[in-house]
């Protein structure tokens, strides 16, 4: 897996099953995210085709926030 798929973190607030979720890379500042210019939408079939590692956390009705750690070649939950 590429160092820069490692750095992925997910986080969604789901609120019912259309709302989505953002992925981050961690490197983003505040001022970054305040920012909507800076986003864009994806559908997570696109996502998951580019890194196939996210389908884990991108799974009908998993919710919460992850990172990724390479110990366990996968996404963990953290605490928000």
């Amino acid at each position: 897996m590429s160092s820069s798929a490692r750095s992925f973190v997910f986080f969604s607030q789901r609120r019912s099953p259309l709302c989505g979720g953002r992925v981050f890379t961690g490197s983003e500042t505040q001022a970054d995210t305040n920012d909507p210019g800076n986003f864009q939408s994806d559908a997570i079939n696109t996502l998951v085709m580019i890194h196939p590692q996210l389908a884990q956390v991108l799974a009908p009705g998993v919710t919460g926030a992850w990172e990724w750690n390479d110990g366990r070649a996968g996404y963990i939950e953290i605490s928000e």
